[in-house]
């Protein structure tokens, strides 16, 4: 495996309340020697941008770190995301 992509995408209040997975994720990824890039998308256009860095580094996993619901994460609602492809 050459890279895990992290997109950490957390409300405030997950973010005030230091209630982040990413970091954690990538942190142990890199104890055994695994390497992982993490962004932050604190928005729907952060996570977008961050899910087209991912795409063009071709990296083997996406690892979207963040609470949902049945309309999708948070801030991203699926039934009104615009197709990626």
């Amino acid at each position: 495996m050459n890279t895990v992509h992290i997109i950490d995408c957390h409300n405030a209040n997950d973010y005030f309340a230091d209630r982040q997975e990413g970091p954690i994720v990538q942190h142990l990824l890199k104890a055994v020697n695994i390497r992982a890039e993490l962004h932050m998308a604190l928005n729907r256009t952060k996570f977008g941008e961050a899910v087209v860095r991912a795409m063009e580094a071709e990296c083997d996993v996406l690892h979207i770190a963040g609470h949902g619901n049945g309309d999708g994460i948070g801030f991203v609602q699926w039934a009104k995301w615009p197709s990626l492809g």
